[in-house]
C-alpha cells in the first residue's frame, strides 16, 4: 500500500482536525538532539501553567528518544522537561556505546582498524549499542507513559526510526 493511500485512509483530505491537538515533534540528529533540551527548558520557563502544553509527542531517531522520554513523565506537566534536562546531563558514552578496543602496544591505525573491524563483525556496527538499550530501558517507564495515554494527560506519541542495514 502506498503511503498516500494510506494516509488517505487514516486522515481523509474532508475530515476537521481533532479540536485542540498541539504537538511537538522532535528531529533526528544523533547526539546534537541535546540541544533541543536547552529549547525545550526555555521553552518550558516562558509557558504559564504547570501542565505540558503539547498532547501528542512525535520524534525521529534520536528525537523519538527525547519525545518518549517527556512521553513517559508528562503527568510531571513541565517538569517533565526538566527531568530530560537531568537525563542528558548525566549520560556519559558508556552508556550508550561500547566500544572494546585490542591492546596491542602503542595505539597505531593498525591496532585501530582491527580494532574497528573486530566491532563490525561482532555488532554489525562500529560501535556496540547495547548500553544505549540499557540505559533507555532505565531511564523511560513504559507503563507510566501508557498510564499518560489512558488517564488524558497524552493523546499520542509517535515514533519513527530507520535501521541502516535493513
Amino acid at each position: 500500500m502506498a503511503l498516500d493511500t494510506l494516509l488517505a485512509t487514516a486522515l481523509p483530505a474532508d475530515a476537521p482536525p481533532p479540536p485542540g491537538r498541539r504537538a511537538l515533534v522532535l528531529m533526528g540528529g544523533g547526539a546534537r538532539t541535546a540541544y533541543q533540551v536547552g529549547v525545550l527548558r526555555a521553552l518550558a520557563r516562558l509557558l504559564p501553567g504547570p501542565r505540558l502544553p503539547f498532547d501528542v509527542l512525535v520524534g525521529t531517531s534520536a528525537g523519538a528518544l527525547n519525545a518518549t522520554f517527556v512521553a513517559s513523565c508528562a503527568d510531571e506537566g513541565l517538569h517533565a522537561l526538566d527531568r530530560l534536562t537531568s537525563f542528558w546531563s548525566r549520560l556519559r558514552s558508556e552508556q550508550v556505546y561500547r566500544l572494546q578496543a585490542l591492546r596491542l602496544g602503542r595505539p597505531n591505525l593498525l591496532s585501530a582498524g582491527l580494532t574497528l573491524m573486530r566491532q563490525v563483525r561482532r555488532h554489525r556496527a562500529l560501535l556496540d549499542s547495547l548500553p544505549l538499550v540499557d540505559t533507555l530501558h532505565r531511564a523511560i517507564d513504559l507503563p507510566r507513559l501508557a498510564a499518560a495515554i489512558d488517564n488524558g494527560v497524552l493523546f499520542a506519541l509517535g515514533v519513527t526510526a530507520s535501521s541502516y542495514t535493513t
